[in-house]
């Protein structure tokens, strides 16, 4: 029973030793020009533009109103 766990074990680790990405395929390798810049930033605008008028500020007011009755 020992030597099967002991077994069932190293066949574990070997696959997820197998099953590992190298540093170098995680690491993208950028190859951008301008055009791809200037289109990406330009994404990237209008996404941040979307966000900012779907997602409202939240509110300070309250939290001020909150720490000033705490202090009380």
């Amino acid at each position: 029973m020992h030597t099967s766990m002991e077994d069932l074990t190293n066949m574990f680790g070997d696959m997820l030793t197998d099953s590992s990405l190298s540093q170098e395929s995680m690491t993208p390798i950028h190859q951008g020009n301008t055009d791809t810049d200037a289109i990406l930033q330009e994404a990237h605008d209008v996404i941040e533009g979307k966000t900012r008028t779907a997602m409202p500020e939240p509110p300070t007011t309250s939290l001020q109103h909150f720490s000033k009755e705490k202090n009380l």
